[in-house]
């Protein structure tokens, strides 16, 4: 008999016939505060949480254009605000992620981080986390994608806004895994995500084209996508978490709050799926398409990554490796793509943090 795919959890087995695992994805929900970070993780754990994520990352990691902006409402009122001003308020020191993966640790709920540099990798390693998540954003990020397989620990992998190639690639690091101990995570990038693009027979097409375990991370208001998904075969399952929708910040509006996230997870157990209208099952199911659908178009420029220069850069520069890095926006060459760069010269200086386009090449 064929052995199950699974994902390991602390010396247990996820499978496809385990109960589902829920994760309160805290992320940057604590407003840059410690302890609205330590009340998450309490309120996640009371509240049916297998585990709590969050976002371990240095905004120059990624941020190239500083003037980049997001939209988001507090109160019912719109709000903008630049990416920079938000990211850099809820930068979590390694100190500070120490004293959480120790609190969690001290309620007895599971802890884990999205990170976004091979250091942060080694750090999240060192505090003892047991799995590791990659990012939509981050999917193609060859250095972080080494330095995670390298630790040889579980993997999930979230795949909002990309393509077949985009997770082919990411998957491409992880070949001794053979299959196992890989989720990969159907992920629609709007935030937050209507019914009529959830496309959540996504989830199928995943499973079928890449062999892997999948879950869902969800973006939706409500619990019926989740209860669909679990019909379609997902093992684990992503929320946003807050303890205060009316907190400032882009994600806190459309976040669940306790009380909503334990009705998230009950209902995922229970699974009545006839309970839900017919009208909204179709439109929930969408087309199955593993390509980013149109409604991510913006998301895939704004939050994807492409290569820029890593440096100040004189004129007739030859691009080697070391002068290249992956940051935001996705308007350029992705890094599976920096074949097109290395070796060619440039036709002009350029300062650090410039997108590589060919035109930039003699």
């Amino acid at each position: 008999m064929k052995n199950l795919q699974h994902f390991t959890i602390n010396k247990k087995r996820l499978t496809k016939k385990s109960k589902p695992f829920f994760v309160a994805e805290i992320g940057i929900n604590f407003n840059g505060s410690l302890e609205i970070a330590k009340q998450n993780i309490l309120m996640a754990k009371k509240y049916g949480a297998d585990s709590v994520k969050f976002q371990y990352y240095r905004t120059d990691d990624f941020l190239s254009d500083k003037k980049l902006k997001l939209k988001f409402k507090v109160k019912k009122k719109t709000i903008v605000k630049t990416q920079l001003e938000i990211f850099k308020k809820n930068e979590i020191s390694f100190a500070n992620l120490k004293v959480l993966k120790n609190y969690a640790d001290k309620i007895n709920i599971d802890f884990h981080a999205t990170p976004t540099n091979e250091r942060g990798v080694d750090e999240l390693v060192e505090i003892g986390v047991k799995y590791i998540k990659n990012g939509s954003d981050f999917l193609t990020h060859t250095h972080l994608l080494k330095k995670i397989a390298s630790h040889k620990l579980p993997v999930v992998i979230s795949t909002g806004m990309s393509t077949v190639k985009d997770i082919s690639y990411a998957l491409s690091f992880f070949e001794k895994y053979n299959r196992d101990n890989i989720i990969l995570l159907h992920c629609v990038s709007n935030y937050p995500t209507n019914d009529k693009n959830a496309n959540l027979s996504r989830i199928k097409s995943l499973r079928k084209k890449f062999k892997t375990l999948v879950g869902y991370s969800d973006h939706t208001i409500g619990n019926d996508s989740a209860i669909i998904a679990k019909s379609f075969g997902s093992v684990w399952f992503e929320k946003h978490f807050t303890i205060n929708n009316d907190f400032d910040g882009p994600d806190q509006n459309f976040s669940s709050n306790p009380s909503n996230f334990l009705r998230y997870k009950e209902s995922v157990m229970k699974g009545q799926k006839s309970l839900i209208n017919k009208k909204k099952i179709v439109s929930l199911i969408g087309n199955g398409n593993i390509n980013f659908n149109n409604n991510e178009k913006i998301s895939r420029k704004e939050f994807t990554l492409s290569c820029v220069s890593s440096q100040n850069l004189p004129i007739n520069t030859v691009l080697k490796a070391s002068d290249i890095t992956f940051k935001r926006p996705g308007t350029g060459l992705k890094s599976y793509e920096i074949n097109k760069l290395i070796g060619k010269k440039l036709k002009r200086s350029i300062k650090k943090d410039v997108l590589l386009k060919t035109n930039l090449l003699k």
